[in-house]
């Protein structure tokens, strides 16, 4: 089972932001619905940030999504984003499917931008 809580945010430059909390586990049984709220959100805001902080279990399925809507976001001008809480089994999953970088992938266009590089994601264990 999986939870959301939504909190929306006017930007001092006038954009919209959405901080997306989740909560429960992220597998492929329930990734679908959280690809269909984020296409929600980028509809009508610039900026999503994911809280995965209180995620009990996740598996493959949400790394995949989690890029794709970060190349979605830059094909979009918009701004995708993982809060810094984290928990153990993300970062645990995360560092042994090799999403923890240093260095951007291929297929992102603004490479300091990646989710995965240890700029954006510091609070990784080395």
């Amino acid at each position: 089972m999986i939870e959301f809580k939504i909190k929306s945010i006017n930007n001092p430059d006038k954009t919209q932001q959405v901080e997306l909390a989740l909560s429960g586990d992220l597998n492929i049984v329930n990734v679908a619905q959280l690809k269909d709220l984020i296409l929600d959100k980028f509809k009508t805001n610039h900026q999503l940030e994911i809280d995965l902080s209180q995620i009990t279990a996740v598996d493959f399925s949400l790394f995949q999504l989690l890029c794709s809507a970060h190349r979605y976001a830059e094909k979009h001008d918009k701004r995708f984003k993982l809060n810094e809480n984290v928990t153990d089994e993300f970062i645990a999953k995360g560092q042994g499917l090799g999403f923890f970088q240093h260095s951007a992938c291929k297929d992102v266009t603004t490479p300091e931008h990646c989710l995965w590089i240890d700029k954006n994601f510091p609070h990784r264990q080395h």
